[in-house]
């Protein structure tokens, strides 16, 4: 049951298009077997083949919720060294 994934980590397999606008695929361990289910996403941009996620909810039967895992992301590490520099 999918929804044994929820607050489980996982890896994008097929692309996820940003807000909503489409689903992908991913690959999380849900009770002891890997599987792939389809997944959308809140974030602003598409999360690549590979993006580590976070399952979110379940949307319904079939499909999750995933955020990316904030270690990926490339703008907050920018970020907080321009704000290290500022102070």
């Amino acid at each position: 049951d999918i929804k044994n994934a929820v607050g489980a980590n996982g890896r994008v397999y097929l692309p996820i298009p940003p807000n909503r606008e489409g689903t992908g695929q991913i690959q999380v361990v849900i009770q002891g077997r890997e599987r792939e289910v389809v997944a959308l996403t809140d974030s602003d941009e598409e999360l690549e083949n590979r993006t580590r996620i976070t399952v979110l909810e379940q949307i319904d039967p079939q499909t999750v919720l995933v955020g990316p895992i904030a270690a990926k992301t490339t703008d907050d590490p920018d970020e907080t060294q321009i704000e290290t520099t500022d102070t």
